[in-house]
């Protein structure tokens, strides 16, 4: 089987059955059509969700009912996104050709470079990264973030590569509901920050943080900085789980995810105790923890 991605083609060249990769980016990034940066990282995680259930549908290694021939009708991309896109179907074949504003079926018919991409990533600072992995990266004077998630297709896993200039550090210190966190540190020394402990860290240690116990981390650089790999594990591929994240150095409660976007304070969690004891009760609960009573369907009214 191969897969063949026909960029910009012509209107009359429309294969049966071909994958609109093209419809598809106007509709999940509208302002980066054919193209892949840090601004639109988010808006493309949907887009590979998408592209990876139509590449389901018709290939695989094992897929014994595909097609022998795929097509994917592609916008006109930069280097940037076509490094995505290639990297992305890879995975689902490693025989893949592009096709470059081709008319009729003839022009897609002759041979090409085989474009397929080993889902390899050299973490050295000084490796030679490919398009796509140039334009996923964020800097600012704490240091810069190399976003690697986004090559590893629909994964659970979230990773990035942290590079912290000395004293500085890249995240608030923080816990999540939602999400594991385990840090690898790659080069330098510093200071892990773990429940309310501080720890000295250096190059090979690796740094544990399990859901539940609500184990809140931050790492900051030494006097030559930090590289940290960040791994998080998401229940949701998509990273669209609700996740209530603690930042216990502001006081704060966040509660992201879908259909939530708000922040509450620290103090304003109170123990479900009482919750637990008034369950059949009618009351309504005030902001400091006191209750009041209510009139609540079904339940009579509190009154102690």
């Amino acid at each position: 089987m191969a897969i063949k991605i026909l960029e910009n083609p012509g209107k009359q060249l429309r294969p049966e059955g071909a994958i609109r990769a093209d419809v598809a980016w106007k509709l999940f990034d509208p302002l980066n059509i054919g193209d892949v940066t840090r601004n639109s990282l988010n808006r493309m995680s949907r887009f590979t969700q998408w592209l990876w259930w139509e590449l389901s549908n018709q290939a695989g290694f094992l897929n014994r009912r595909k097609n022998s021939t795929v097509y994917i009708i592609a916008p006109e991309m930069t280097d940037a996104g076509k490094a995505f896109i290639k990297r992305i179907i890879s995975f689902w074949d490693t025989d893949i050709y592009l096709y470059r504003n081709p008319e009729v079926m003839a022009d897609i018919e002759v041979p090409a470079q085989n474009a397929w991409m080993p889902p390899v990533y050299n973490l050295a600072p000084d490796a030679t990264k490919d398009p796509v992995q140039s334009a996923l990266v964020e800097s600012d004077d704490a240091g810069t973030c190399h976003f690697i998630s986004p090559l590893t297709g629909l994964s659970h896993a979230f990773f990035r590569v942290y590079t912290i200039n000395p004293g500085h550090t890249y995240s608030r210190y923080h816990s999540h509901t939602a999400r594991e966190e385990h840090y690898l540190v790659l080069e330098g020394t510093g200071i892990a920050r773990i429940a309310g402990r501080s720890e000295e860290v250096k190059q090979g240690d690796i740094i544990f943080k399990p859901t539940g116990p609500d184990l809140a981390t931050q790492f900051i650089a030494g006097e030559n900085g930090m590289r940290i790999l960040d791994m998080e594990i998401w229940n949701d591929p998509t990273r669209a789980d609700k996740d209530v994240v603690a930042y216990p150095d502001h006081g704060e409660l966040c509660m992201f995810g879908s259909g939530w976007y708000n922040t509450i304070p620290l103090s304003a969690i109170h123990s479900a105790e009482d919750t637990m004891k008034s369950y059949e009760k009618g009351y309504y609960r005030n902001e400091d923890g006191s209750w009041s009573p209510k009139e609540v369907p079904g339940f009579p009214e509190r009154t102690s």
